[in-house]
């Protein structure tokens, strides 16, 4: 059930490889079971409390969702369909706090189902609003992907193996869950005044 490729390997095939060696590495690391966090992270001394900020923070995905369902429902000026978005975000909140909190520096399927799904959803959002995006909406858009990046970056370089920062990771991981449901549901809430 496992990648059997080693990380180091894996690492080193992506950064230096061809266009074709790097989204094959992507796409495997997406299905990959294992947790990514570092070794001294797996002893069990780093725990996840299921009620702090970070474990919580999965779940701005699914406010975002119900937001999407009841606050701005109807909303004549929304791009794309309310129901299936809503949905969509709702349940990812779900998956997101099984894998990053319940699963915490554990191998298991739910960090491959994680990763599938939240890049999916990702892919999804971009393809079906960026077409239809005026001026205003792409300030929300550039705002909240920027902002994202950031989060996302210092929160793998947190991880990484040369630093480790436990407490820095769970900030920056936090931040990450918490910049595009808050960017989403901004945007929304523009979209609903017009």
């Amino acid at each position: 059930s496992h990648i059997s490729m080693r990380p180091d390997l894996h690492r080193e095939r992506v950064m230096a490889g061809s266009v074709k060696d790097r989204v094959y590495g992507h796409f495997s690391s997406l299905i990959d079971t294992r947790t990514l966090v570092p070794k001294a992270w797996k002893t069990g001394k780093f725990k996840i409390n299921p009620i702090s900020p970070y474990a919580l923070s999965s779940f701005m995905y699914t406010m975002a969702g119900f937001m999407i369902l009841t606050v701005f429902n109807p909303s004549k000026n929304y791009i794309g369909n309310q129901s299936v978005d809503g949905a969509l975000l709702s349940f990812q909140g779900f998956l997101s706090y099984k894998a990053d909190v319940l699963c915490f520096g554990r191998d298991s399927i739910w960090h491959a189902v994680d990763r599938t799904v939240a890049s999916l959803l990702t892919l999804y959002f971009a393809a079906s609003k960026i077409a239809f995006l005026g001026p205003t909406d792409l300030i929300f858009y550039i705002l909240t992907l920027g902002f994202g990046m950031i989060a996302f970056s210092r929160s793998r370089l947190a991880r990484s193996e040369e630093y480790a920062d436990f407490q820095g990771y769970l900030f920056w991981h936090g931040v990450w869950h918490t910049t595009f449901p808050l960017g989403f549901v901004a945007w929304c809430s523009y979209r609903h005044s017009l």
